[in-house]
């Protein structure tokens, strides 16, 4: 009776361990549950590649969203005005349906001139492209650039601007780390706010 309890015990547990690691698989997309999704990310989900806390002319975030559309966006401030806002690069579906991808951006220089900002959008083989002419915002002298952006880890919600980069000059920054609170922006002369929103 013993071996039998212990037999029956031991199946138990490789069962609860076998399910445990199918719905980890399930949840990150990984193996045969990953479709069109980006592997080892879940559903719903941003995340800051490597390259975006290490650069201040490129960077590259990986996403799974069920909507229709996402778009790249420049937002450029002189103190709290906001002097224009234009889009980068911006991916549509009809329709709302699974968007795995990537988005990516680099900032191409001249010397220390700073000319286009280069923005791609790249989902399940598809590519959206565009480009900001950032040479018609004069950041000289006092140039600080953000590259350390904090992408939240909690699922992505519709319509929330995501801070990819940031230029400034000046010094100002908030601990919640968002440059578009009125009290970063005052304190700042000019303000580059690069982002991604999510429909």
């Amino acid at each position: 009776m013993d071996l039998l309890r212990k037999f029956m015990i031991l199946v138990v547990l490789k069962l609860v361990l076998i399910a445990a690691l199918v719905g980890y698989l399930h949840y990150t997309n990984r193996g045969i549950f990953q479709g069109s999704s980006v592997s080892g990310l879940p559903d719903g989900r941003i995340r800051a590649d490597r390259t975006t806390v290490m650069s201040h002319n490129f960077g590259s975030v990986s996403f799974n969203w069920y909507g229709e559309e996402i778009g790249i966006f420049m937002a450029y401030y002189e103190g709290e005005e906001l002097v224009l806002r234009e889009s980068v690069a911006a991916f549509g579906t009809r329709g709302a349906s699974l968007l795995g991808g990537t988005a990516q951006w680099v900032l191409t220089m001249s010397g220390n001139t700073r000319e286009e900002l280069r923005a791609y959008i790249g989902i399940q083989g598809a590519l959206a492209q565009g480009y900001f002419d950032f040479s018609q915002i004069d950041f000289t002298p006092g140039l600080i650039v953000r590259a350390d952006m904090t992408i939240p880890n909690r699922p992505i919600t519709g319509g929330e601007r995501y801070v990819l980069q940031v230029w400034q000059t000046g010094t100002s920054w908030r601990a919640d780390n968002n440059p578009f609170h009125p009290e970063a922006l005052r304190g700042n002369e000019k303000t580059a706010i690069l982002y991604i929103v999510f429909e």
